[in-house]
């Protein structure tokens, strides 16, 4: 979902991805109106967006159907273009595989549970700021 098709003035771009809507809406809550915000609902339509613009910061669910946060993490990381995007992994699970996981895919992701949503909107503006 976008927020505006015009970018703000100096104001960090943050690609949030979670095919759950309830998600989707806690993110837009916690950071649409700190940053700029672009919100999608797949992978897929990720690497879509990106292709387009790429952003400051990316939010990103593990769990998706289709092409999962771990793999689209993997092809942003092979692209000189968008491979020092931060990637913050977003997720329900929180298991010490999951984090171990993600640790070896780039040395900067975090992962957050999402239902610490201040600590997404805290780590956000640590690593934008």
């Amino acid at each position: 979902m976008h927020m505006s098709n015009l970018p703000l003035f100096n104001t960090p771009y943050i690609l949030a991805v979670d095919d759950e809507q309830m998600n989707r809406f806690v993110l837009e809550d916690i950071i649409e109106n700190r940053y700029e915000l672009v919100v999608v609902a797949s992978g897929q339509a990720c690497l879509d967006e990106v292709e387009q613009r790429v952003p400051d910061l990316i939010l990103l669910d593990i769990n998706m159907p289709g092409i999962s946060g771990y793999e689209v993490c993997k092809i942003l990381k092979s692209k000189p273009e968008t491979n020092n995007v931060p990637v913050i992994f977003l997720t329900a699970m929180m298991k010490v595989e999951d984090e171990k996981k993600g640790c070896k895919l780039l040395q900067l992701t975090t992962l957050l549970n999402l239902l610490q949503s201040q600590y997404c909107w805290l780590e956000s503006k640590l690593i934008l700021n």
